[in-house]
């Protein structure tokens, strides 16, 4: 009886640990609000070469985050591309808060393209 409380004990403190190590934005209001209010969108940048570039806005700027996002073109052919926007601050800017995105074989122009994201987490 003692060695199955033991083993009980120990699975239970094990699920706690990998539940607290892989913290996801959901359970965290800060990081499901920012998730909620991040738009994110695709152009071309000066001096970039007709490049796409992701860029996008953010309401609040309380705390240090990474965001990853997916960006495709419209149509059936599935092409997308990922990327992180590391300390991520939302000024809609080509300036420091953009993320080149290699298009591979994403055939639309920037402005076509959808980007939304797909994760966040705070910045280390």
């Amino acid at each position: 009886m003692k060695a199955k409380y033991m083993r009980l004990i120990a699975l239970s403190l094990l699920g706690l640990t990998f539940a607290v190590g892989a913290q996801h934005w959901s359970s965290d209001p800060y990081l499901g609000q920012q998730m909620d209010g991040i738009r994110l969108s695709a152009t071309t940048c000066p001096g970039g070469g007709n490049r796409p570039f992701v860029i996008g806005t953010r309401a609040d700027v309380n705390h240090c985050i990474d965001v990853d996002f997916r960006a495709s073109c419209p149509g059936p052919n599935n092409a997308y591309a990922e990327g992180t926007l590391r300390n991520f601050v939302g000024g809609a800017s080509c300036y420091g808060d953009s993320q080149e995105i290699n298009p591979g074989l994403m055939t639309c122009k920037p402005e076509d393209m959808k980007v939304w994201v797909t994760n966040m987490r705070y910045c280390n």
